[in-house]
């Protein structure tokens, strides 16, 4: 029988996976709610190009895996249509580890490609702990909304 700890541990990954699925589906509203155009998802195969095309100085190993692995990148236009890049992170609850990772997949594009880009956090529920990065526009929040399948 599984104990309590194990489905508590069972249902938040099952929540991960849904929101993970749900975001994915809102990247052009994330985007354009950014005031950008979306043109496409990276690749993680790009995402991986970009590091071995890149010099990686100062970086650690442990950094590098985790930008290949990032939730999402969106190759996006802005108003002038200029590219722009957008990594985003998406949890069911967004913390503090959602926005340090956006924001440094942001700095890691815009330095590997030297095109700008900018920091996204989606979730169904925001803590407390990153509200102060969102009002300071350090990240861009959107909240996801869950469809709940209810019998007509």
């Amino acid at each position: 029988m599984a104990t309590e700890t194990t489905l508590q541990a069972e249902f938040g990954n099952l929540n991960g996976w849904m929101a993970l699925e749900i975001g994915l589906e809102a990247i052009p509203l994330i985007t354009r709610g950014m005031g950008y155009r979306y043109r496409r998802l990276l690749e993680r195969v790009e995402l991986m190009d970009m590091v071995d095309d890149s010099d990686t100085a100062g970086i650690a190993p442990n950094d590098l895996d985790s930008f290949m692995r990032a939730d999402a990148v969106a190759e996006t236009t802005d108003g002038d249509g200029r590219k722009r890049y957008v990594a985003i992170e998406i949890s069911f609850t967004s913390r503090k580890r959602d926005v340090d990772r956006a924001v440094r997949n942001a700095e890691y594009l815009a330095r590997f490609t030297g095109v700008p880009a900018s920091a996204a956090v989606a979730g169904v529920e925001m803590s407390d702990e990153i509200r102060a990065a969102v009002d300071a526009g350090d990240v861009f929040w959107h909240e996801l909304v869950v469809k709940v399948l209810q019998p007509e």
